[in-house]
């Protein structure tokens, strides 16, 4: 099933794998959707709110949509940008047969001749094996595959960046001639498969300050005709980048007349920017004649970033997550706990996967599909494509390729309110790698004020952890493990005077959770 995600309504969809579809997101819209993996079939959905599990169809190729351009690109892509060269055609190749429709690469990374050739030969091959088992044509869309590329920062400035876009899309032309009976015997362009090209800057500007930039040794390294396109937009920090924007927008709105999106194989479908700053992006949303549709940007500034991400959604941008690997997932050392919440997540929603697959919910469902566990990875992407947030991960290992896959991202159950509060938090913890606890809240509903006391369990010593807490409901909140126990004495007594203790109470809760302790007196009920 293909999803459409429309991020100026920001609504999303999900359907269940043994039931009928639920109505999971606000506000009402509806959406279409067309399976593309098993089926084939189209199907469409009201959407609404819902606080309950609902499991995903492990077919499902997500879809999102900018408001900007009201333009249609999956959300699940894989990255191959820097992938080592002879890597790239098997790992395009694994994640177009696991249902991948995006591919993420860069000019920079010189591997787009490699990407195309692997589409054409893939779709190819893959109509044979339709030929030879007499199955219908599939309509054009399916065959076609988004790809995105960026312009490097050496070629900012307007004839510069056109010359770049230019030579990726040459590259991918070539790799289409190269490639041995890419058209049907009829003849029909039409039917053969076409790339959606989404062009982004990558960076606003080079900037001597960060490390592995070398803006002087790069412009020097430069073949001379593109020195002669253009100065060197080093030289012009601040302005070079806007000459760039205004040549995507010229390309972008030539590939829109009618002529070039049949006669071309290779299209520009959006333009967009990447690591761009907040004043960037106001400058640039504040004079542009086309908005970007897409910013891709490290997953930090989801969190961490409020004013740049939040200026993204008013304007209807997608928002593409990269470094979601190291930057998350691959902190589990300097976050154990965090890294256990998604763990414990993981765990909790396959259950609800099990309990669908094995038995199904209703008379007479029947299991469908292997059962497969739910990592923290598949924890992580299932929350920022249900967020509206798309994702590229990169990777040179096929087990890894079928985790990120957009099925395997569909078998996740939608997470309710709280867990998606408790994956936000275990994200977090882990990019600041400072790890997370278990929020216990202390109330007294007692007639006399108390104390509340950690007992440590080893040595049966006894700490104050809270101030004094007064009648009248006083509260105080600290931060503990699982398995933690806390004793309350009325003030100024302890276990060394004559007074017994009052309360006693064991922290039962889970890493990233809360739990509330009420302290009444023994003739008060909870």
């Amino acid at each position: 099933m293909v999803v459409y995600y429309y991020s100026s309504l920001v609504l999303l969809l999900w359907s269940t794998v043994m039931m009928t579809p639920l109505l999971v997101a606000v506000p009402v819209a509806v959406v279409e959707a067309a399976e593309t993996t098993v089926q084939q079939q189209q199907q469409q959905f009201i959407v609404k709110e819902k606080d309950n599990h609902d499991v995903m169809n492990d077919t499902t190729n997500t879809q999102s949509s900018s408001s900007a351009t009201n333009l249609l690109f999956p959300m699940v892509g894989v990255g191959v940008g820097n992938l080592r060269r002879h890597l790239v055609d098997g790992i395009v190749t694994s994640s177009l047969d696991m249902g991948f429709q995006l591919v993420d690469t860069a000019r920079a990374s010189q591997n787009e001749h490699v990407i195309a050739k692997s589409i054409y030969n893939y779709r190819d091959r893959d109509r044979d094996r339709d030929h030879e088992r007499d199955v219908p044509l599939q309509n054009d869309s399916d065959k076609n595959v988004h790809v995105i590329t960026k312009v490097w920062y050496t070629h900012l400035g307007y004839n510069r960046t056109k010359l770049s876009v230019q030579e990726s899309i040459q590259e991918m032309i070539t790799a289409l001639v190269q490639n041995k009976d890419v058209h049907h015997q009829d003849g029909d362009v039409s039917k053969s498969t076409k790339i959606r090209l989404h062009i982004l800057l990558h960076w606003p500007r080079c900037n001597d300050r960060i490390e592995w930039m070398r803006c002087q040794e790069e412009e020097d390294a430069l073949p001379q005709y593109v020195k002669d396109a253009g100065p060197p937009p080093h030289l012009d920090k601040e302005h070079a980048w806007k000459g760039s924007w205004r040549a995507l927008e010229d390309l972008y709105l030539e590939n829109q007349q009618p002529s070039q999106q049949q006669s071309s194989q290779v299209t520009i479908e959006s333009i967009g920017v990447s690591n761009f700053e907040l004043q960037d992006m106001k400058d640039l949303i504040k004079d542009c004649r086309v908005k970007p549709s897409l910013y891709q940007g490290n997953v930090w500034i989801v969190l961490h970033n409020p004013n740049l991400y939040h200026l993204l959604q008013e304007n209807g941008i997608v928002f593409q997550a990269y470094n979601v690997m190291n930057g998350v997932l691959q902190r589990k050392n300097v976050a154990p706990n965090a890294f256990s919440v998604l763990s414990r997540i993981g765990n909790q929603l396959d259950t609800v996967v099990r309990r669908v697959e094995t038995g199904g919910t209703r008379e007479g469902e029947q299991p469908q599909g292997p059962i497969t566990a739910i990592t923290e990875s598949m924890v992580v992407m299932a929350w920022l494509i249900q967020e509206g947030i798309s994702v590229i991960p990169r990777t040179s290992s096929l087990k890894h390729l079928l985790e990120n896959s957009p099925s395997s991202i569909a078998s996740v159950p939608t997470l309710t309110r709280e867990e998606k509060e408790q994956v936000r938090a275990a994200m977090s913890a882990l990019m600041r790698g400072e790890d997370i606890k278990i929020e216990a809240t202390f109330q007294n509903k007692m007639s006399v004020p108390v104390k509340v006391y950690w007992r440590n369990g080893r040595t049966g010593q006894e700490y104050a952890v809270t101030h004094t807490l007064e009648t009248g409901g006083a509260m105080s909140t600290i931060q503990t493990h699982p398995g933690h126990v806390f004793v309350v004495y009325e003030e100024n007594q302890t276990a060394t005077t004559s007074s017994s203790i009052r309360k006693k109470f064991m922290v039962t809760a889970n890493y990233g959770e809360r739990q509330h302790f009420t302290i009444l007196d023994d003739d008060d009920e909870l």
